[in-house]
């Protein structure tokens, strides 16, 4: 039987290609939007490679400081952490389980890399302090992460993303002991990992100790810096608590340089990673509803106009189903008949829809992550497997949409088969 509908339903969408394509295109792009809204989603909050404490991880990445210069001048710093801060205040909070300290390449531009021939090869650095890797679970194709006696002695050692190994050397194994050169200073690779996507924070093509770095670290002063700290709170320990010892900690240098007036802004830092994703405008709970809500809209809407549809379709067809009902076809017969139909054009729809997201996905994909959430990203955004296909989020979205589309196109079809016989066959056409 189901055959049989499926062979209807064929023929129908080729004799009605013009209701056929307007209800294929309406469903398509009702999935397209859905699923693009949330693979941003998904791809801003769920945890992903190699970050997968997403919802337990939180951000010190705001510091301010004002004092009272020489001829009484207020002079303001606004940046990130200071390595004095990161030893003295982060290393020393109760409330930290672990964290990672790190700052990206893109602050300085004069920077040369080059392979063990010679040949200048641009890379994204990220400058990280052992703990990075204890924060984030990254894969190592080979190798190890970095040392805390590595860190210490300032050792030139980098850790080289698969991607970048294989351009570097033609291959992601093998890549141990060998030398890159990095602001014209040898670097031994220690370690090859599975590259991340570029929209995470703890992406880059190669990672090295920022305690063999002086050329940025000096510029900050004793509290604000280049330091960006993640970092992993212990069980039962809430924001709140984090804050007020991260502001405790300021007290003592606050009070012993009074002459200047110094004042520390913490801006309640940390911060949870909902928080960083959506900006201050949003708290973390409603910020989800408002997205979800939209979700529903862009699923509901379409649902009612392809409701409309059907019941203009069904007022044509009353005398083929007056014709059928007469010669012994029952109510459920023809009411699963068109359900079967207009199912088979939402799936049709939903696999075109499916196509259409990860389409704009990969085309406009920075645009579309940067309107979701609230990071800059690179143009050339590269995404992962994991982010382009959720099947948990498929799977809710295509349900979500069957289901609407099964009530918009029954409740319409159960009215009209209500009708007698007598009236539908002295329909007119």
């Amino acid at each position: 039987m189901i055959k049989k509908y499926l062979r209807q339903s064929w023929l129908m969408m080729r004799t009605e290609k013009l209701y056929s394509s307007l209800y294929i295109g309406g469903v398509a792009l009702s999935i397209a939007a859905v699923m693009v809204l949330s693979m941003a989603l998904y791809a801003n909050l769920a945890p992903l490679y190699p970050e997968y404490n997403r919802l337990n991880t939180v951000y010190f990445d705001c510091l301010s400081t004002s004092y009272k210069a020489p001829g009484d001048q207020t002079m303001q710093q606004q940046w990130w952490l200071s390595e004095w801060t990161v030893n003295n205040v982060i290393d020393s909070m109760k409330t930290i389980d672990k964290y990672a300290a790190f700052y990206k390449s893109d602050f300085d531009n004069r920077r040369n890399y080059s392979d063990e021939n010679g040949n200048e090869v641009p890379l994204n650095v990220t400058y990280v302090n052992p703990g990075f890797f204890k924060v984030y679970d990254f894969d190592f194709v080979e190798g190890r992460p970095l040392s805390d006696d590595e860190f210490k002695s300032d050792s030139k050692v980098v850790i080289l993303s698969d991607l970048t190994a294989e351009r570097l050397f033609g291959s992601p194994t093998g890549c141990t002991g060998r030398l890159i050169k990095i602001n014209y200073l040898d670097y031994k690779v220690i370690g090859v990992v599975k590259e991340p996507s570029n929209i995470l924070i703890s992406s880059a093509m190669a990672y090295i100790p920022y305690s063999t770095d002086r050329n940025i670290l000096p510029y900050s002063n004793i509290i604000v810096g280049a330091l960006i700290v993640t970092a992993i709170p212990k069980d039962g320990v809430t924001l709140q608590q984090m804050a007020d010892e991260f502001r405790h900690y300021f007290q003592p240098v606050i009070t012993a340089n009074k002459d200047i007036n110094l004042e520390v802004n913490t801006y309640d830092r940390p911060i949870s990673h909902y928080t960083r994703v959506f900006g201050g405008g949003f708290d973390d709970s409603p910020a989800l509803g408002y997205f979800s809500i939209i979700a529903l809209i862009l699923l509901i809407v379409p649902a009612m106009n392809l409701s409309g549809m059907i019941v203009g379709r069904m007022e044509q067809r009353k005398q083929e189903m007056g014709i059928r009902k007469s010669f012994g076809a029952k109510r459920r017969t023809l009411l699963w008949q068109v359900i079967v139909e207009n199912m088979l054009l939402t799936l049709t729809g939903a696999i075109i829809g499916l196509v259409l997201s990860w389409i704009l996905i990969n085309t406009i994909g920075s645009v579309i992550f940067g309107m979701i959430g609230n990071a800059e990203l690179p143009d050339n955004t590269r995404l992962t497997p994991e982010m382009l296909f959720s099947p948990g989020i498929f799977g809710l979205v295509l349900i979500l949409t069957l289901v609407l589309n099964l009530l918009s196109s029954y409740i319409p079809v159960w009215w009209s088969l209500r009708h007698p016989i007598v009236e539908s066959l002295n329909q007119k056409r």
